[in-house]
Order: structure tokens, then sequence, then C-alpha cells
């Protein structure tokens, strides 16, 4: 397992521990603290159908000093952005939804920049798909930078 985080270079975004005891003791150890992001103090909230992107999504965007909010229904993620402001959308390439909740989201997805995940995302080289996220998010949210 850790060759196969190694090869994928998802070590630099999760800590590896030889036995679940010592990666539990290493989670409550006070000493064991990740190196804190830098936060952007940009919102960014995230809809895909798949539990593991999501979790890989919420895990690179709070490294990277973003505020993370995950759906992975379309109902819910319109709700959070009825009672939240996000800086940035970000979804995932399928979206099932019922009509109205799918118009609902996109007239709420106009006041915001959105970002797409291409429908090839997660079989992409994870690096590759990291930085090339990252550079996508950063250009939507200064235009003028890109």
């Amino acid at each position: 397992m850790r060759k196969v985080l190694e090869l994928s270079q998802l070590t630099k975004l999760f800590d590896a521990h030889e036995s679940e005891e010592n990666a539990v003791a290493a989670f409550y150890h006070r000493g064991a603290k990740a190196e804190t992001p830098v936060s952007t103090g940009r919102s960014v909230l995230c809809r895909d159908g798949n539990a593991d992107v999501l979790a890989y999504l919420r895990e690179l965007l709070d490294r990277s000093g973003y505020h993370v909010h995950t759906s992975s229904r379309l109902g819910d993620a319109l709700i959070l952005m009825r009672v939240s402001h996000f800086d940035l959308v970000l979804i995932g390439p399928e979206l099932t939804f019922i009509c109205g909740t799918h118009n609902g989201f996109q007239a709420a997805c106009a006041k915001v920049p959105v970002v797409e995940l291409g429908s090839d995302f997660s079989s992409c080289d994870a690096g590759e798909a990291c930085a090339g996220l990252l550079q996508k998010i950063e250009a939507r949210l200064n235009p003028k930078m890109a």
C-alpha cells in the first residue's frame, strides 16, 4: 500500500503509518500535528457523486488553505449555497438530478466562479490532476493573475 501511495504521489497529501494503531496514536498525539496550511480565506463547495473523489478534494483543498464543504447530493449542495457564501464551486462531471433542483443549482452557480472536474479527473495521474486542478482554481479566483 505504501508503494502505491508513493508512486501516485499521495504521500504528499496523506500521512502513512505502518499500522492502524500507529495511525490512531499519531492522530491523537498533540506533537504529531501536520503542517498547518496557510489559510487563503477562500471557501469552496465541492459537488461530486463519488465519495472517494470528495474525500480527495477535501484533503487536497484543505491542505492548500481553502475552507472546504462537500456534497454528494445536488439538493444538499443547493441548500449549502443558499445558507453559505462560497468563493468557488467545484463540480464533478456527472450530475444526476431532479430538474427543478438542477435549475436552482445552475442559478446559484451563476453568482460564483465554477470549476468543472473533467470526466478523466479520477483516472489521471494524481500529482498531475492535483496540480492542474489547483491551477484552474487559482485562475478562476484570480483571473487577472492568470
